[in-house]
């Protein structure tokens, strides 16, 4: 039998192994880098504008919804059965496992932050993540300023996936490239006042699994030993 068979079968293998499955039941990661465009006077000896923010967070993508609410007005904990002729509105999601992000320096976390929003809208899709220090978001305070909560915000007029719904969360980065608007804020706050910092939001690129890098790996040894093998016959 030819060598090119089992390249083929193999290279096709590894194509669906490392293909992103939207109900697999496994943490998902995504990554973003993102540009400071305004920066309060009492953080600007920390951040400036054009400064590089750094983003990854973690979720579990089958979390169902911690909270729904409808077009009628009703809502709803967790994934409970729809008032008659309702429709999703919005829900949101404890679905964050971590999330970490670094500017100019300046590096904060969380574990287990409180999550994720989806809602829309006649035809208007918002997608958010949210982790605030009263979920276990930390990191040092600027001057007298504790950071506060901070958030990403994607919207869209358009689906982010025509067969989901808001119940369900995105888990492939191509449905999160296209927005029309994408944005990051970062508070800080103190007795007197609050500070911002904002910006533009990259595309967000998901980050293959561990096992998925190992299998990848695992399958170009094995072309490259076929390979070298057919040489060696030659």
């Amino acid at each position: 039998m030819s060598i090119h068979r089992p390249v083929a079968l193999l290279i096709v293998a590894l194509l669906i192994a490392s293909a992103p499955q939207a109900t697999e039941a496994v943490p998902i990661t995504f990554q973003t880098s993102s540009t400071v465009s305004t920066v309060s006077p009492a953080l600007a000896g920390t951040f400036a504008p054009g400064n590089t923010r750094s983003l990854t967070y973690t979720f579990e993508s089958t979390t169902p919804p911690a909270f729904v609410s409808y077009n009628t007005g009703h809502t709803s904990e967790g994934p409970t059965p729809p008032p008659p002729r309702a429709t999703v509105e919005s829900a949101e999601f404890n679905a964050l496992i971590s999330l970490s992000f670094t500017i100019n320096g300046y590096t904060a976390s969380s574990t287990g932050a409180y999550g994720i929003r989806l809602h829309e809208h006649s035809g208007h899709h918002e997608y958010s993540v949210l982790s605030h220090a009263n979920d276990g978001l930390t990191g040092p305070p600027v001057g007298s300023k504790a950071l506060d909560y901070s958030m990403l915000f994607l919207s869209n007029d358009g689906d982010w996936d025509p067969e989901g719904t808001p119940l369900d969360l995105p888990a492939d980065s191509v449905l999160l490239n296209v927005p029309h608007h994408r944005t990051f804020w970062i508070l800080f706050r103190d007795a007197s006042a609050s500070s911002l910092v904002s910006g533009t939001v990259g595309n967000l690129r998901r980050v293959p699994a561990p096992d998925t890098l190992l299998l990848l790996g695992s399958g170009l040894a094995g072309l490259l030993a076929l390979y070298r093998g057919r040489q060696r016959r030659r």
